[in-house]
């Protein structure tokens, strides 16, 4: 599947949740190499949605606060994003979801 690709591409198979994706014209020799393609599309994708989100972020400064997702397990950053939640900070001596995202459902970190 591909949700960046309009549907009737003869490449990718359409599914229900396409349709909260933006369409991208299927790049030339997709048939060919549709993973580079789908790949190109999503970056695409990632970089329209990052530089919205830094637009949005400059037009309110006071209500949005972006955060790099590598930098989420930085204590400051943890201390901060609690801040904005308006809970107690806890810290864990452990990086969380690190190849995997199965740490947070174990019940030590479930609030």
């Amino acid at each position: 599947m591909n949700h960046w690709a309009g549907h009737g591409n003869c490449i990718w198979s359409p599914n229900i949740w396409d349709q909260t994706y933006p369409t991208y014209p299927v790049p030339e020799r997709a048939i060919d190499h549709p993973d580079e393609a789908r790949l190109a599309m999503i970056r695409r994708y990632v970089e329209e949605y990052n530089d919205r989100m830094k637009a949005m972020a400059a037009r309110h400064p006071g209500s949005i606060v972006l955060f790099p997702t590598e930098d989420l397990n930085r204590p400051e950053v943890t201390a901060r994003l609690c801040e904005i939640a308006g809970v107690p900070a806890r810290t864990f001596d452990r990086k969380l979801n690190v190849n995997n995202v199965h740490e947070g459902e174990a019940i030590e970190f479930i609030m």
